[in-house]
């Protein structure tokens, strides 16, 4: 028989939010680098949209890739001062991206 932890700490609905993100699932595995791109442009501008409207902002930026395995792969950088723009954060995200491909299995 196995000992589960079992957490008593109250749940804290209200709590701060510390991440921001946005993922999709796509039809077919992503393989080229140019595909990726193109998918990762609206998720970024998603994320950017939000963190607009509620005023927010951001010096760590961090890439999750899951692969047709399900593995996942992260990538993360932190710059020393908020993103400053659309520009700056969609070269950042592409920056991390690239240095995955070629990709070893599609990207789910």
């Amino acid at each position: 028989m196995m000992d589960e932890a079992v957490e008593h700490d109250p749940v804290k609905p209200d709590r701060v939010r510390k991440s921001i993100g946005a993922e999709a699932t796509f039809a077919t595995d992503i393989v080229e680098r140019d595909a990726a791109r193109s998918e990762l442009t609206p998720l970024v501008a998603k994320v950017r949209r939000h963190c607009e409207a509620k005023q927010l902002s951001a010096r760590t930026m961090t890439l999750k890739v899951k692969y047709a395995d399900f593995q996942a792969v992260t990538q993360s950088r932190t710059v020393p001062g908020p993103f400053t723009g659309s520009e700056e954060v969609e070269w950042f995200a592409q920056a991390l991206l690239d240095p995955l491909f070629p990709v070893p299995k599609g990207i789910l």
